[in-house]
């Protein structure tokens, strides 16, 4: 589970209000999917979006992790003796992410039963009956 910090909110105002925002609500926790690490090096959470039931990406440096707990069934991706991925085996597919938010094929259905699997809720739902 991350957190973005309450403090953070104000980095980037114009951000917040534009429809390029982050996908989160500030102080809200999130369930984490996936870690990835980019070619810059910089290491980012995978979790669902705040308004839709798909995956997105965000700097893992924005968020506070509230719970450094791995899923035993997450994998580890290596590439030349370096750590760059961990999480389910689904996200070892490169176009999963944009499967899943374009409904193509059976990825919808595959999401929600990782998920399942993970044990995370629906971060969308869970917002609209809070």
């Amino acid at each position: 589970m991350a957190s973005l910090p309450a403090e953070m909110g104000h980095l980037l105002p114009a951000m917040a209000e534009s429809i390029w925002r982050w996908p989160v609500d500030v102080g809200r926790e999130y369930a984490v999917l996936a870690l990835s690490k980019s070619p810059l090096g910089l290491w980012y959470a995978t979790f669902e979006h705040h308004e839709a039931e798909f995956p997105v990406d965000g700097p893992l440096a924005l968020f506070e992790v509230t719970d450094p707990s791995v899923p035993p069934e997450w994998r580890l991706t290596i590439d030349r003796g370096e750590l760059v991925a961990a999480g389910p085996a689904e996200f070892e597919d490169p176009l999963f992410a944009d499967d899943v938010q374009e409904r193509r094929d059976d990825a919808f259905v595959r999401y929600r039963n990782m998920k399942e699997r993970l044990g995370v809720g629906s971060q969308t739902s869970e917002r609209r009956s809070s």
